[in-house]
C-alpha cells in the first residue's frame, strides 16, 4: 500500500510538473509573440500598429487634461540611395542607429514609433508644435552627426521633419495627414529641415 501512495504521489508530482513547465513555456510563447505584434525588431521601438493605438491614448489623456499635444514625423532623406550605394544590409544599420538616437533625445513619456520603411513618428505630451519644433530640430541635428558605418565605410544620412498640432485634430490619422503636409514641403524646400503645419 505503502508504495502504491508513494508511486501515486510521483505520478501526480510529475503531472503537475509537466504542466507548470508547458505553462512557462507557454508564457514566454505569448511573450514573443505580443512582442513580434507590437515591437519593430530592427529599431526595438513600437511598430505602425502599437504607436497608432498609444498615440491615439495618449492624444485623449491630454484632451481631457487640457494639455498641448504634438506630433513629430520624420523622413529620412534620399534612404532608396543608401540601399542602392552600400546594400540592404547598410540601410538596416541607419535605420538601427535612427531608433537609439530617437531614443536617447526624447523623454520617457514620449511616444515614439517607425511606421515603416525609413518613416518614423512620435507623439510629444505636453509640448506645443513650438516645443515639439525644436525637438524634431535637436533630433535633425544629432542625425546629422550620426556615422553608423557598414563594412569599414561610414554611412552620412539627413532626415526630414513635419511637426502638426495634434491637440487641435480630431484622430491621430488627421494630424499624421498635416504632419505628412509639413514633411513634404520639408523635402521639396530642400530636405535637412524641420517644419510646422500650419506655419506659426
Amino acid at each position: 500500500i505503502i508504495n502504491l501512495v508513494l508511486f501515486a504521489l510521483a505520478y501526480v508530482f510529475s503531472i503537475s510538473d509537466g504542466f507548470g513547465f508547458l505553462l512557462l513555456v507557454k508564457e514566454d510563447a505569448d511573450r514573443s509573440l505580443l512582442r513580434m505584434a507590437t515591437i519593430d525588431d530592427l529599431t526595438g521601438l513600437p511598430n505602425r500598429a502599437a504607436f497608432m493605438r498609444q498615440g491615439e491614448a495618449c492624444r485623449r489623456l491630454c484632451q481631457r487634461t487640457g494639455q498641448p499635444v504634438a506630433l513629430i514625423l520624420m523622413d529620412i532623406d534620399h534612404f532608396k540611395q543608401v540601399n542602392d550605394t552600400f546594400g540592404h544590409a547598410a540601410g538596416d544599420a541607419v535605420l538601427t542607429a535612427v531608433g537609439a538616437t530617437l531614443r536617447g533625445l526624447v523623454r520617457d513619456i514620449d511616444v515614439l514609433g517607425r511606421l515603416g520603411g525609413e518613416e518614423f513618428a512620435a507623439v510629444l505630451p505636453g509640448s506645443s508644435p513650438a516645443q515639439a519644433a525644436l525637438v524634431a530640430e535637436r533630433v535633425r541635428q544629432t542625425l546629422a552627426d550620426v556615422r553608423p558605418s557598414h563594412q569599414d565605410r561610414e554611412i552620412r544620412f539627413t532626415a526630414s521633419f513635419g511637426i502638426a498640432d495634434l491637440g487641435r485634430e480630431g484622430h491621430l490619422d488627421q494630424a499624421l495627414s498635416l504632419a505628412d503636409t509639413a514633411l513634404y514641403r520639408a523635402k521639396s524646400q530642400g530636405r535637412n529641415q524641420v517644419v510646422v503645419e500650419p506655419p506659426p
